[in-house]
């Protein structure tokens, strides 16, 4: 049997759309309710159960909450509005919108759910493309790029949910990089912003069909 070529893809932005700017918006309306001292609520009739869980939650709050007693901290996110986030924009990192690394990799901890498994997909067409092509044509690896543990259970959720079939989903830690030696072509919106996906974009099939014509000769 005649071994197939793999092709790589990106999975954000070319199947994916990260949530960043619900997942904010949440997350910046959380952290002034609870610097104010407004989402903490005691009930007597709490399950032990309950009051655990509450507890857990406690201690993000916390986390937050004394981050909030730093007026910079306090000014620095009061001043960032989530409207001005684009989340069909190509975006190397989230890192901008938070105070420092400590609180950027905190958010996306907290709120890997959010950003990368409730979120739309680029195109449905191209889902069927990559399905097709991995029927037919390539051994499809797809990759995601991984800061925390959190995204790689998010991510088999959000291609399960949409019916995504690989041959493999290879995540990439920091430090880490691709051996595009081992890959026939890879499609990368991060590093060419024309890879990025779209509903009407006819980039990506043309792209397919270029590879199927160079594997045939």
């Amino acid at each position: 049997m005649e071994s197939r070529k793999k092709v790589g893809i990106y999975i954000d932005y070319s199947i994916r759309i990260p949530s960043f700017k619900s997942s904010y918006t949440i997350f910046k309306e959380s952290l002034f309710k609870d610097h104010y001292g407004l989402s903490k609520v005691v009930d007597e009739d709490f399950t032990e159960k309950e009051r655990e869980s509450n507890l857990q939650n406690d201690n993000v709050r916390f986390f937050w909450d004394n981050q909030m007693k730093d007026k910079d901290v306090t000014m620095f996110y009061s001043k960032l509005s989530p409207s001005k986030i684009k989340d069909r924009e190509v975006v190397k990192t989230f890192s901008n919108w938070f105070y420092n690394e400590e609180h950027y990799r905190k958010f996306i901890d907290e709120y890997s759910f959010n950003v990368y498994s409730d979120c739309e997909v680029a195109s449905k067409k191209d889902v069927d493309i990559i399905n097709i092509a991995q029927s037919e044509l390539f051994d499809i690896t797809l990759i995601d790029e991984v800061i925390s543990p959190r995204k790689i259970s998010n991510t088999f959720h959000f291609l399960s949910k949409n019916r995504l079939f690989p041959q493999s989903v290879l995540f990439l830690y920091e430090k880490q990089e691709l051996n595009k030696d081992s890959y026939f072509a890879i499609w990368n919106p991060k590093e060419n912003l024309k890879h990025r996906n779209a509903d009407k974009s006819e980039l990506f099939l043309n792209w397919m069909k270029d590879l199927e014509t160079k594997n045939k000769q």
